[in-house]
Formats: structure tokens, C-alpha cells, sequence
């Protein structure tokens, strides 16, 4: 039983990578685009400059909601 509910759990967590990608944010750094899969990951690159808050508050809020769909329930 505990063997395929482990299956199970990897054939769901892949169906939502596959269908929603893991979380992320992308934002625009030195004119490029750079994807972030965490929240420590966007404060390190953008840290605590009072110039890069409104980026970084927006970068944090897309990596939230992005990271909600992950724990909506699926209907099943």
C-alpha cells in the first residue's frame, strides 16, 4: 500500500510540473531575464536597496501566487 501511494504521489507531482511548472519568479536584471525558483534566491539577487523594492515586492508576489497553485486542491 505505502508503495503505491508513493507512486501515486510522484505520478501527481509530476502532472503539476508538467502542467503548471514549479514556482518561479523572472525578472529583468542587468537586461536580461532571470527566473527565480525561491524566495531567498530573489532577496539575495535584489537584496535590501530601497531602489530595487518595488521589484522586488513584485518579483516575492508572483512567486506567492505562483506557489498557491501548488497548494489549490485538484478536484480529486
Amino acid at each position: 500500500m505505502t508503495e503505491r501511494l508513493c507512486r501515486e504521489q510522484r505520478r501527481l507531482e509530476r502532472k503539476l510540473a508538467e502542467t503548471i511548472g514549479f514556482p518561479s519568479a523572472t525578472i529583468l536584471s542587468n537586461g536580461e531575464s532571470v527566473t527565480l525558483h525561491s524566495l531567498k534566491e530573489i532577496r539575495e539577487l535584489l537584496g535590501v536597496d530601497p531602489i530595487d523594492s518595488a521589484v522586488r515586492a513584485k518579483a516575492e508576489a508572483d512567486f506567492a501566487a505562483h506557489q498557491a497553485h501548488w497548494m489549490l486542491p485538484t478536484g480529486k
